[in-house]
């Protein structure tokens, strides 16, 4: 099949990525309503917990929320940084000493949780967070005392769908 292209603004009115054409040909814009439509159509719970597993849904979702947050901060560190000649504002640094904290928390649940013999949602957002943190702000600290979490994203790196999206 081929890829349908149209303007952004007709898909999502804001004019932001991603965004989705369903086969109902509805738009579907944010990556978490994306990820859960994706989920539900791929019938993998495996990466999602149906809402009726509410407390494994509601741990793969805290770690979403961890990893979107603190992908969040660090794009709008960035973005700060690019509009103010290289420089940090008092926002972009606010951003950026919330990364350690979200480190911090994301480590504590590591620890609990052990490395996943399989990855599910939580795990890939928290692995694409770090890694453009990694790319984009490699001088924060932010895994500093987090070893459990550079397990999962070591481990998560040598996923070869990581590997073959990795923007180096």
């Amino acid at each position: 099949t081929g890829v349908q292209t149209c303007a952004l603004p007709i898909l999502n009115p804001l004019g932001k990525i991603p965004a989705l054409l369903t086969p109902a040909g509805e738009p579907l814009i944010e990556s978490a309503c994306i990820c859960d439509f994706l989920i539900a159509q791929a019938r993998r719970p495996d990466l999602l917990p149906m809402p009726q597993d509410i407390s494994a849904r509601e741990e793969v979702l805290r770690r979403v929320a961890l990893g979107r947050a603190a992908m969040d901060c660090a794009f709008g560190a960035v973005i700060q940084r690019r509009f103010n000649g290289g420089k940090d504002t008092e926002l972009s640094q606010r951003w950026l000493r919330a990364l350690p904290r979200a480190a911090t928390e994301i480590e504590r649940i590591a620890v609990r949780r052990g490395l996943p013999a399989a990855p599910d949602l939580g795990d890939l957002a928290v692995a694409v967070a770090f890694d453009y943190i990694r790319f984009r702000l490699a001088e924060v600290p932010c895994l500093d005392g987090t070893p459990a979490l550079a397990r999962l994203l070591e481990a998560m790196n040598r996923r070869p769908s990581l590997q073959s999206t990795r923007p180096d």
